[in-house]
């Protein structure tokens, strides 16, 4: 699975977990550690 397929597959994924405020930070060459950073928020009744 290449990189952009990878990312595309868990945003969709996340989404479908009802997840809000989807951010993909492409982080390629300042770490060392990943490519692509995806951040979200959500809520919780508990």
């Amino acid at each position: 699975m290449q990189t952009n397929e990878l990312v595309a597959f868990v945003v969709d994924k996340v989404d479908d977990m009802k997840a809000r405020d989807i951010v993909t930070l492409d982080v390629r060459g300042k770490s060392s550690v990943t490519e692509f950073m995806v951040i979200c928020s959500g809520t919780s009744s508990r």
